[in-house]
């Protein structure tokens, strides 16, 4: 059995030094890109850093849709942003206190927490309890109305574009760093799923624990690099950009490819979604009013085990 497991523990290994290195280019490249670009960091991590970082979920889901497997887009994308809110916030603000400027607590913080309830209007709207082409098309909609009102508040910072690296490498070390990301993660998942087989672990665990934290992973990296980094926007915009973009429209997309079917358990994850967005804005608003709102390690904890509950409800 030790022998089984070395290659498992190597591709483990290999895959946090992808994710590791992958998430230090991606933070760096995203700072130099914004600088250069005269914007702030947060709309960089808004847009490009928290699309890359769905990128996985929008590739599985498209896939599973186009060989007539919907049911399965619904679970994958509300259970990463629950992972999105609860655990990598969580883990984030156990490090750091991280910080959500008041523009974010205005306007993005509120689509985030409000895309789960606006996608069970959806459902309760439609005649066979499903998300329709009709549906995505709002859905893919309302991202378009959320990607037009983030550009109109991402002012460009007076002097930022000044200095540093250049465009083309700052691009390149984005790109870089999200391929090492996605890879990073994969790789992990696959070793520490045949690791968990060796132990003995079935199947339905693996997919509800190892699978689910692991395709958060490039989400959980890229942002513990940007906080550790003292780069808090970045680590905002892309948890809070990537729960936008999970339904609105990597969901939107999917129910254009094939409408994607909502019941019992699905109803089950919109309302765990849903209670995720619900807790980030009461930790959020919770404290004395300021112009910057903060996630404090207590709020942190209370996160991981909001998520380690959640967890536990799913494998029941």
């Amino acid at each position: 059995m030790l022998n089984q497991a070395v290659m498992p523990i190597a591709m483990v290994a290999l895959g946090f030094v992808s994710l590791t290195k992958g998430a230090t280019w991606l933070v760096d490249g995203a700072r130099a890109l914004a600088r250069r670009l005269g914007v702030s960091e947060l709309l960089i991590g808004l847009t490009v850093v928290a699309f890359g970082t769905s990128l996985p979920e929008m590739t599985v889901n498209l896939f599973s849709a186009a060989q007539g497997s919907a049911e399965l887009a619904l679970g994958n994308v509300l259970g990463s942003n629950v992972c999105n809110i609860l655990l990598i916030l969580g883990v984030c603000a156990l490090v750091r206190p991280v910080v959500f400027p008041r523009g974010v607590c205005r306007f993005e913080l509120p689509v985030a927490a409000g895309v789960a309830p606006f996608l069970a209007l959806l459902v309760l709207l439609s005649a066979d309890s499903r998300v329709d082409a009709l549906g995505g098309a709002v859905l893919l909609l309302a991202f378009a109305l959320f990607l037009a009102g983030s550009f109109r508040r991402g002012v460009p910072e007076e002097g930022s574009a000044e200095g540093g690296m250049r465009v083309a490498r700052a691009v390149f070390l984005v790109a870089i760093g999200l391929i090492c990301l996605v890879a990073g993660g994969k790789v992990i998942v696959s070793g520490a799923s045949s690791l968990a087989r060796l132990a003995g672990l079935g199947e339905g665990a693996i997919g509800m624990t190892i699978v689910a934290v692991g395709t958060s992973l490039p989400e959980l990296a890229a942002s513990l690099a940007a906080v550790r980094r003292g780069s808090g926007d970045l680590a905002v915009g892309n948890v809070v950009g990537s729960n936008v973009f999970n339904v609105l429209m990597v969901l939107g997309l999917t129910a254009l490819v094939e409408p994607v079917p909502v019941g019992r358990p699905e109803w089950a994850q919109i309302l765990m979604a849903s209670g995720a967005g619900f807790l980030l804005v009461l930790c959020l608003f919770a404290g004395p009013a300021s112009g910057r709102r903060r996630l404090g390690r207590l709020s942190g904890a209370l996160f991981l085990l909001a998520y380690a509950a959640v967890v536990r409800f799913s494998l029941v």
